[in-house]
Formats: structure tokens, C-alpha cells, sequence
């Protein structure tokens, strides 16, 4: 049977190569990013303990309706979607299409979803095996597609990837302007990928460029992928470490030749940090065996983990600076207050935030140690509140 090949995004006849299925499934992702968002900015806001995130069922029966509504469209269209890509890519990987395409895209589509109807390690294994078999998909070639002639153009391109809009507008390219309203977006890495794969095909095509000039063409591209990976590199490796180290040697060199300038220094960032910190709160008492800091709930509810976290952090290294200037011979930190600071609800000393280490635990390893920390944070992101005012 005589199989075409299909590269469009909605399709359930034909095959499809490597190139154009993961062009597709960038496509897919991004729809789904984008669809899924409100469910997303929940999660991220609601979560008190990141291990949280991944038991999804649990999560869903408590997200509000609307956050469910777009993640159940989300899943909905890209389940439609990816069938169809699936369906034609294992065409292309077979070399025929048939019953036994149909079964293994049916399992590849519904089986990640048992991981949220029942989280457990037999589901998760289940999901970790269709990603492996989602990468396969993208790593063996096609019966069908592996017979065309390779075309020079279609090639990764760096300079496309790393610059989006700015190598857009260097080659002509106003598709890549999408990247300035995607960048605040989870689509945006998916869109840099897409990037990096059409960039040869629509900077030759702006560019009035033809067979002959494809030579002269890839050696412009090879030249700015090369300026662009060095700029990655220098912005991503490079540059923080020499920051890094340029602030360190100011302040080591400030320190050797005005010491008490620098205990100045260090003395007025330290109040600064105590200010910011103490706005946050309504009240507190440093003591020995306990720091307690006080909020008002609605504030509290308001924020997210992260925000918390940095509030009981930003609470323990009050508590530190404030002993460390009270009692010169102090020798503790941030680390070893976070065990005695506690956050309490202003209305009526609810606890609110505590981070407490399951002293019989054995930390034998680092993801016993990692799960021991996240289980020792304790977020109430659920207080009593005051009564409205009449």
C-alpha cells in the first residue's frame, strides 16, 4: 500500500518524518502551555510542598473550576492532536499502516493519563515508558521518509534558536517577532525550537535566495550560529561567574584597606535586609528556643510558596542579625534559626509557617535528604480569617 507522506498538524492518514513530528510536536506543546496556563498559575500559587505537584489527581479535585476547564481542553485537543501524530509517525517507523499502529498510539495517548488517575510508583513507571517511547519516536528513522535525499537546508539553526527575534530581524525573519509576546509564556522555549528548525527554510525563502546561493547562505548561517552560541555561552557560564567574583574581590579588596568601613558596610546591609524583613511583619519576639513572627493572614493567603518560603527565610535571618547584635559572642545564621522561627496568624495565633526535621529519619542519600527538607516545610495555606467588617 502506497503511503504519502502527511506533515500537517491535523491528519490521521499518511506519514510523517523526524523533522516535521517534532516541529508538530512543538506545536502541540505550545497550544497546550498556552490552554493550560490558568491551571498552571494555580498550581504554582496553591502548592505548599513541591512533591505536591506531582500527585495531579489530588490536585485537580481541589483546583477551582475554571483552572480545570482549560486543563481539561488542553488535554483534550492535544490528545486529538498527538494521535494523529503518533498514528503517522509509527506509519513511517512500520513502513504501513495497520491495526497495530492504531493499538500502540492508543496506548501511548491514554496510558500517561493513569498517572493521574492513580499516583503511584506502577503509574509513574508507566509515564517514564511512554516518554522513552515518545524519544524514540523522534530518534528512529522512517521506512518511508529515510528514503528522501537529505536537504541541505533543513538543518538546526543556532543562530535562530538563541537570537528568536533579533536573528529575525538580522535575516528578515518577522515570523520570530511572535518570541516578544510568547517570552512571558511557557511556550516560549517550544517556540525557540520551532525557531531553530524553520529558520534555514524562512531566512532563505525572505531572503529571494535561490539553489545557487545555498552554499554562500549556510556558511552566513554557520557564522552567526557561532556568534550566537558564544554569546549563550558567555551570558548563561561566563558572565556570573566573572560578577561573581568581581563583587567578591570589591568587597574583599574594601575589607583590606578600610576595615571598619567595611564593617560599616556590612553593618548597613544588614539593617537594610532587617528593614525590608520587618515591614513584612506585624510583630515578633526573638527568643532563645523560639522565634515568633506574627501576620495578618489575608496577607498570607495571598501568597505563593515561594513567597512564603522567602518569608520564613527572610523571618529566620531577622532572628539571626538580631541576636548577632545583641549578644557579639552569637555564632548561629539563617540556617540554624529557620529550626526555631515559627510565623503565626495576627487574628489568633494560628500557626501559619514552621520548618521542623524528622530528627529519626535516615538521611542516607541526597533524594532522602531532598524529600526530608520539602516534608519538613510546613505552609497553612488554608487560616482562619477575620469576619468581614460590617
Amino acid at each position: 500500500m502506497d503511503i504519502k507522506i502527511n506533515d500537517k498538524l491535523v491528519a490521521f492518514t499518511g506519514c510523517i518524518g523526524r523533522r516535521s513530528y517534532i516541529l508538530n510536536l512543538m506545536y502541540i506543546s505550545m497550544i497546550t502551555a498556552i490552554l493550560s496556563m490558568p491551571f498552571s498559575i494555580w498550581l504554582a500559587a496553591s502548592v505548599q510542598n513541591p512533591l505536591e505537584a506531582f500527585n495531579v489527581g489530588a490536585l485537580l479535585r481541589t483546583a477551582p473550576v475554571f483552572a480545570k476547564f482549560f486543563w481539561g481542553v488542553a488535554c483534550v485537543i492535544s490528545s486529538v492532536l498527538g494521535s494523529g501524530l503518533l498514528l503517522r509517525r509509527i506509519a513511517d517507523i512500520r513502513g504501513e499502516e495497520g491495526l497495530a499502529g492504531y493499538l500502540w498510539t492508543a496506548v501511548l495517548v491514554i496510558a500517561p493519563y493513569l498517572w493521574i488517575i492513580k499516583t503511584n510508583p506502577l503509574t509513574v513507571l508507566v509515564f517514564i515508558l511512554c516518554l522513552i517511547a515518545g524519544y524514540l519516536m523522534m530518534a528512529l528513522p522512517g521506512k518511508i521518509t529515510g528514503q528522501i535525499p537529505h536537504d541541505p537546508l533543513k538543518r538546526f539553526n543556532w543562530g535562530a534558536f538563541w537570537g528568536t527575534w533579533i536573528w529575525g530581524l538580522f535575516n528578515k525573519t518577522y515570523i520570530t517577532l511572535w518570541s516578544l509576546i510568547l517570552f512571558f509564556t511557557p511556550a516560549f522555549f517550544s517556540w525557540a525550537i520551532v525557531c531553530g528548525i524553520k529558520g534555514n527554510e524562512w531566512a532563505f525563502q525572505n531572503q529571494n535566495c535561490n539553489i545557487e546561493h545555498l552554499e554562500e547562505f549556510n556558511k552566513g548561517q554557520k557564522h552567526q550560529a557561532i556568534v550566537w552560541n558564544a554569546l549563550a555561552a558567555f551570558f548563561m557560564f561566563i558572565m556570573p561567574v566573572i560578577v561573581t567574583f568581581l563583587i567578591v574581590a570589591f568587597l574583599v579588596t574594601g575589607a583590606l584597606k578600610d576595615p571598619e568601613g567595611a564593617q560599616k558596610f556590612m553593618e548597613k546591609s544588614e539593617n537594610f535586609i532587617a528593614s525590608i524583613v520587618e515591614d513584612t511583619f506585624d510583630s515578633y519576639d526573638i527568643g532563645k528556643d523560639e522565634n515568633r513572627f506574627y501576620i495578618d493572614p489575608q496577607k498570607w493567603v495571598g501568597l505563593t510558596y515561594n513567597e512564603r518560603y522567602n518569608t520564613l527565610k527572610g523571618a529566620a535571618t531577622l532572628a539571626s542579625i538580631k541576636k548577632h547584635h545583641s549578644d557579639e559572642s552569637y555564632k548561629g545564621s539563617q540556617s540554624s534559626e529557620i529550626f526555631r522561627t515559627k510565623i503565626y496568624s495576627t487574628y489568633n495565633d494560628e500557626l501559619l509557617a514552621e520548618f521542623k526535621m524528622d530528627e529519626t529519619q535516615d538521611l542516607k542519600d541526597f533524594k532522602s535528604a531532598f524529600k526530608a527538607v520539602m516534608n519538613g516545610l510546613y505552609f497553612n495555606t488554608n487560616p482562619e480569617l477575620p469576619p468581614p467588617l460590617p
